[in-house]
């Protein structure tokens, strides 16, 4: 007996607030492309060579290269965030982990392969990876707690206004931090 016009549906997904917490990942994806491309070409000039040859350790000149490009990340957070009238210290939160896991990544690609082309190609499929990964348990916000490996899923919630607990915080974030300290 009912009536049912599906354009006057509203879909049993977070679409809308899945493509808003999306708009953070995409500038953060180029920002990064740029970081590991600069990477390999030193790596390929062969000046990576020298600047380890500098009395400062592997890790420092990866920091001193990586940070820059995480500072303009975090900037894109800042000003997405105030477009969009968000939670900023939240939005920080959840996309800080974000950005160190592309970051890392990114490096790893960088680190592994010599040439452009195989950088390029490994490229691709890490962004894939990572935005299968990040989107689709966002999809399902509220539907299942599995959800929240998915920082994503916690922007949802934000753009929302439900409350985030810190198990749900620690299941999203924790993997990615140890990805980044890996």
């Amino acid at each position: 007996g009912e009536i049912i016009v599906p354009s006057l549906m509203s879909p049993p997904i977070p679409l809308s607030q899945v493509l808003l917490a999306f708009a953070y990942i995409l500038p953060i994806f180029f920002i990064s492309i740029f970081f590991t491309s600069g990477f390999i070409e030193e790596k390929i000039g062969r000046k990576l060579n020298i600047l380890l040859s500098a009395p400062v350790t592997p890790l420092q000149v990866i920091m001193g290269k990586m940070l820059p490009y995480i500072g303009y990340s975090l900037v894109i957070v800042i000003v997405i965030t105030l477009v969009l009238h968000g939670n900023l210290l939240l939005a920080l939160a959840i996309f800080l982990p974000v950005i160190l896991f592309i970051f890392a990544i990114y490096l790893g690609v960088a680190l592994q392969y010599r040439t452009f082309k195989d950088q390029t190609y490994f490229s691709m499929v890490a962004v894939t990876v990572i935005t299968a990964y990040l989107v689709f348990p966002a999809m399902f916000v509220g539907i299942n707690d599995l959800s929240y490996i998915s920082p994503l899923t916690l922007a949802v919630q934000m753009y929302r206004g439900v409350a985030i607990t810190p198990l749900q915080y620690a299941l999203s974030t924790v993997p990615m931090l140890l990805v980044f300290v890996l």
